[in-house]
């Protein structure tokens, strides 16, 4: 994953892996995040190109931001979708959570349960020790039901073969 604590290295992301853990869609769950300056994926290609065109030309309307995305990958066929409900998971999730700190710096994060507590720990390097596990919900405070869905009507998406979605707010 890109090393951005913003958008993937921070306590929903932490929650939402750990959730998985919970629900037992997965047993574990290990995420190594880019060096920074070493993100150099086609997703960062297909922004590139979106934020060259939006720094030669303005967008001042939704179909003006749609045309200019699909004028930035022509070879792409580019579908806008009109989101009507999401989750919102960081409420959902947030008040069960232990306040997790220091985790700005480490490369490698590996989730599980340990002694039937959903736990990670982490680590700098490949080649270095993982740190002691961490609990990652307050003890006896973890999430038992769903997230609910919010009904949003100016959340935007826009999709394609080739990359995730992306939400856009107009």
């Amino acid at each position: 994953m890109d090393n951005c604590w913003r958008e993937n290295k921070n306590h929903f992301v932490f929650g939402f892996l750990s959730w998985l853990v919970i629900c037992q869609l997965v047993f574990e769950v290990k995420v190594s995040f880019l060096m920074v300056g070493h993100t150099h994926h086609d997703n960062d290609q297909f922004f590139g190109a979106i934020g060259k065109n939006i720094r030669r030309k303005e967008a001042l309307t939704w179909i003006d931001l749609v045309n200019l995305i699909r004028n930035s990958h022509p070879e792409l066929s580019v579908e806008v979708k009109t989101l009507e409900e999401i989750v919102d998971f960081a409420s959902f999730i947030g008040v069960h959570m232990n306040h997790i700190v220091n985790i700005s710096k480490p490369h490698h994060y590996h989730f599980g349960k340990i002694d039937n507590v959903v736990s990670f720990r982490s680590r700098m390097y490949k080649d270095t020790q993982w740190s002691q596990w961490m609990a990652v919900f307050k003890l006896d405070n973890f999430p038992s039901s769903q997230p609910q869905l919010l009904t949003v009507s100016s959340v935007k998406v826009i999709t394609n073969h080739c990359f995730s979605p992306i939400l856009l707010f107009p």
